[in-house]
């Protein structure tokens, strides 16, 4: 079975990724976000990452990257950018953090490269290249990492920040999702590119919906629309079986709750 955890922690993303006991964490929020998510996954018994992913260098994505790093010591560290090693060290506090971090394998991944969470297999689309701004600045948003999730005949594309040109480069075959993870919160993608990823999903991580016009775009291109925010639909949790569709809400229902 395949999981995935939105968590509803405001503007941030916050994934926590289950797939067959293997477990994956991507970005985080803020610091208190990342002790948040700790107790969420402990709750969820999670005890331990096989992955932690980090999109780009934003603090409002790896702000709490070192809490969740030192709690859950991931076998690795995927990102598309080498300096983020650094950024998360200059972001860790205390010895026991600064050392998790500084002792973490990390992968750098480029265009093509993939890892396997269990039976999924997630694959590094993007970006092509990456531009060395300034750990704050707005351009950082275009370094962020994207990924596209396969699980059998079930797919999904995490985003991180980046921008409608970066997606737009993809080719279609790897492009089309059934679960797109909105980029840049609700940053509004246009009608053609919606209609070229085809979503049947879309999921976006900020404290409230987008604007009226985006939530009918969302609509008009056939795909519901779930908001990771205290305004939206909370903590929005997406799961589905090797062979069966994308169902939303926790795994552990029964049918009759479902139906309920």
């Amino acid at each position: 079975m395949l999981e995935a955890y939105i968590f509803a922690y405001g503007r941030v993303d916050a994934i926590l990724l289950g797939c067959d006991g293997r477990w994956a964490y991507v970005d985080s929020g803020y610091r208190s976000d990342g002790k948040m998510a700790v107790e969420h996954m402990k709750e969820l018994g999670v005890n331990k990452l096989d992955a932690y992913i980090a999109s780009h260098r934003h603090r409002n994505h790896v702000g709490g990257a070192p809490v969740i790093i030192q709690a859950m010591k991931p076998a690795a560290i995927y990102t598309r950018d080498a300096r983020m090693r650094d950024r998360l060290l200059a972001l860790a506090s205390g010895s026991e953090e600064r050392a998790a971090v500084r002792d973490a394998y990390y992968r750098v991944l480029a265009p093509g490269d993939a890892f396997w969470l269990g039976p999924a297999r997630l694959e590094c689309l993007g970006p092509e290249k990456l531009n060395k701004y300034s750990v704050g600045a707005v351009g950082e948003n275009y370094n962020s990492l994207i990924l596209r999730l396969e699980y059998a005949a079930r797919t999904m594309l995490l985003t991180g920040d980046t921008s409608a040109s970066k997606l737009g480069d993809i080719p279609d075959g790897k492009l089309q999702c059934e679960v797109l993870k909105n980029p840049h919160h609700n940053g509004a993608l246009g009608e053609k590119l919606l209609k070229r990823i085809a979503p049947q999903i879309v999921v976006v991580c900020n404290g409230k919906p987008p604007a009226g016009y985006y939530r009918k775009r969302i609509k008009a291109a056939g795909a519901k629309l779930y908001t990771a925010g205290k305004k939206g639909d909370g903590r929005v949790v997406l799961h589905c079986v090797e062979n069966g569709p994308w169902v939303y809400g926790e795994p552990n229902q029964t049918d009759d709750e479902d139906e309920g």
